[in-house]
């Protein structure tokens, strides 16, 4: 899954940042999937669609991309007045208005706007209890094409009355899959037995323990990479008493996920050079740009130490295991 799209940076970062985690993953999944048509059933601040919107432009896509949401809120997210729709609306006809619209409904009021077998990637993150999740795949399931791809946010929360887990592990053996543990959990979920060679790739990839660990450690560090960034940025902009101290174990904690990123790039390297990964140039320019991200980022954190009035030191990849890949099933 290596692929420039990984470091893309996000154009808009707001709260909740319960998704954001996951922007690395959703610029690759465009670029890889080439969808015609995205669906996201509960997109609230846009985070996750307009990831998708991003590498649409980026990735020079004809895709169409449709965010279904009362933008009311609901019992997991909170009810909240208009002004989250009013700033989703804004930044949308800014930036993607030619191929992006906005459906301000209910997921069933909006079956009817989409013809069956039409739908490519479909991302299910409305309400999280168990009926709702499983109604919302029964009654969106016809939507999907022969390539379709169901995206689930959330699988790993079992708090309160949340059931995506539940049905995510009752759904995830009928299809291949992959799943990622880190911020709330992301199942992606290879409905349509027409998959290309870049989705067959990673499911082949994912069966094995090694390229599993791989997969998800670098999207999760590439994607908490992106949280220290906001988290940063939103400190920079905001003047406090605290800044310093927040700013210092930021720094600990970044220099913390580069070990960690340095380690995985070994990883990477040993495999490529051990196994059936055959990934060359592409893995030399991400590595070249997570390296050049990290010491911008540092860069940031030394240019900082001049406005304080204390010194810092500086810190620094079907359904089987490892077995030939089957023809992907509808089921």
């Amino acid at each position: 899954m290596i692929s420039p799209s990984l470091l893309l940076k996000p154009h808009r970062i707001v709260d909740p940042t319960s998704w954001v985690g996951h922007i690395p993953f959703a610029f690759w999944i465009i670029e890889a999937a080439k969808p015609s048509v995205v669906v996201e059933l509960g997109t609230h601040s846009g985070n996750s669609y307009f990831a998708f919107c991003q590498s649409v432009t980026s990735n020079h896509l004809p895709t169409r991309c449709y965010a279904v949401d009362t933008w009311q809120g609901d019992e997991h997210a909170g009810f909240y007045d208009n002004t989250i729709f009013e700033e989703v609306l804004s930044h949308n006809e800014e930036r993607y208005s030619g191929f992006s619209s906005l459906l301000r409904m209910t997921f069933d009021e909006a079956l009817e706007h989409f013809s069956d077998g039409s739908i490519d990637l479909l991302h299910i993150d409305g309400l999280h209890t168990y009926e709702a999740v499983k109604h919302d795949f029964e009654s969106w399931h016809p939507k999907l094409s022969p390539s379709g791809i169901v995206l689930f946010h959330d699988i790993n929360v079992r708090e309160r009355d949340f059931g995506v887990w539940q049905f995510w592990e009752e759904i995830a053996n009928e299809y291949p899959h992959l799943a990622f543990d880190h911020s709330h959990g992301l199942g992606v979920l290879f409905v349509g037995s027409d998959q290309n060679t870049a989705i067959g790739n990673i499911i082949n990839d994912f069966q094995s323990s090694s390229g599993q660990h791989l997969i998800k450690a670098l999207v999760s560090k590439l994607g908490q990479m992106i949280k220290l960034e906001h988290h940063i940025t939103k400190l920079h902009d905001t003047a406090s008493a605290e800044r310093d101290a927040q700013i210092d174990n930021l720094d600990t904690v970044l220099h913390n996920e580069r070990n960690k990123s340095a380690e995985l790039e070994r990883q990477l390297d040993k495999l490529v050079h051990s196994s059936s990964w055959r990934m060359t140039k592409p893995v030399r320019k991400i590595t070249h740009s997570v390296r050049k991200r990290s010491r911008k980022v540092r860069n940031f954190f030394l240019s900082l130490s001049g406005l304080s009035t204390r010194k810092t030191q500086p810190r620094h990849p079907l359904l089987t295991k490892k077995k030939s890949v089957k023809k992907l099933s509808m089921h």
